[in-house]
């Protein structure tokens, strides 16, 4: 994978972990596979990020700015009046306080992370009952994305791309991984 440089307005974070960066779904499967792991469901990704009671991302009391890395006034369409988060690119892991409640963190802005579910069609109109429906995972489909990035304006950074994105090699996107009970996770340095 290609290994990310901090920009100049990063200078300061350089000896930071970095997000690791993949330009594709398939790029994010495989990392996750050796790290032991796997790309979360896109429930078990909006579980993560709000919680049991299913709340706003990391700010319980509302977003003043400072809780994501997003475009904000710092960025190259971000509007004036827009806060400014200190980071005109990726931020280093971690780089912000806010947590989810398990404790997870940077699950908004920053990076675009890939989840398991392919968009399809028949997906929105799950059986009764069924809690996490899985999209089987076919050549060329469209994967969702979540979280923004720090690209992303504040509306979205709680959104999910509504009909997928088509696997393509577009920067700003990254992956979480999960790992199941049973499973080994081995410690890296990278992030």
């Amino acid at each position: 994978c290609p290994e990310h440089h901090a920009g100049p307005d990063e200078g300061h974070a350089a000896a930071r972990p970095m997000p690791a960066v993949f330009p594709t779904a398939l790029d994010a499967e495989a990392y996750c596979g050796w790290r032991g792991g796997r790309l979360p469901t896109d429930v078990e990704w909006e579980a993560a990020a709000r919680g049991p009671d299913g709340g706003p991302m990391g700010w319980p009391g509302g977003m003043v700015g400072r809780e994501a890395n997003y475009c904000g006034r710092e960025c190259a369409y971000g509007v004036r009046t827009d806060a400014d988060d200190g980071f005109a690119s990726a931020a280093p892991v971690e780089a912000f306080a806010a947590r989810s409640p398990f404790g997870a963190a940077d699950m908004a802005g920053n990076m675009w992370e890939y989840v398991a579910d392919c968009f399809r069609v028949e997906s929105r109109r799950a059986s009764h009952g069924v809690r996490d429906p899985i999209v089987p995972i076919e050549p060329g489909c469209r994967r969702f994305l979540r979280g923004g990035s720090f690209q992303s304006f504040t509306g979205i950074i709680e959104r999910r791309t509504v009909q997928g994105t088509p696997d393509t090699d577009v920067p700003g996107r990254g992956a979480r991984c999960v790992f199941d009970f049973g499973t080994r996770h081995q410690a890296l340095s990278v992030q």
